[in-house]
């Protein structure tokens, strides 16, 4: 490229360089967005939290390692609660399933007496090769873990 030519380049360049500012620029102002402002007083709420309080029956022989809660999904009816957590294990044998040492639970809370309805053991119903990784509650009707999907039966 001679100088002619790359001075020719550099002034189109930055003429359109200038044109994308500009139409940037005033795509994004508008008159109607100052119009209809709404302002958020100091005192709105911006969530709506409350404890649940409920209590995962353990095993009371065994040592209990870890355990969290956490949310696998809610609904205007009930809340569902994942436990996930482990006892202790003295020593490892090629005869001990996750059954023994493994806690995976989902607690369906009802949202109005904030009772338990249900507890669903997933551990127990995978069975013996199986670990769980995740759990959903979706639809209102259906507990989702790993690819498999259980139809809950709650009280109304």
């Amino acid at each position: 490229m001679n100088t002619g030519s790359k001075s020719i380049y550099i002034k189109v360049l930055v003429l359109c360089l200038l044109f994308s500012l500009t139409l940037s620029s005033t795509s994004c102002y508008s008159k109607e967005s100052t119009v209809n402002k709404q302002t958020v007083s100091a005192d709105t709420p911006w969530y709506d939290a409350e404890v649940i309080d409920f209590k995962l029956e353990t095993d009371t022989n065994k040592h209990l390692n870890r355990l969290f809660h956490s949310i696998a999904g809610a609904d205007d009816k009930y809340i569902a609660i994942i436990s996930d957590g482990n006892y202790h294990v003295k020593a490892w044998t090629d005869d001990i399933e996750y059954k023994d040492w493994l806690i995976y639970v989902v607690t369906m809370i009802d949202r109005t007496t904030k009772q338990t309805v249900k507890t669903i053991d997933i551990v127990n119903i995978l069975g013996k090769c199986a670990y769980p990784t995740n759990v959903n509650y979706i639809d209102g009707r259906t507990v989702r873990f790993g690819t498999m999907k259980m139809k809950l039966i709650l009280k109304n």
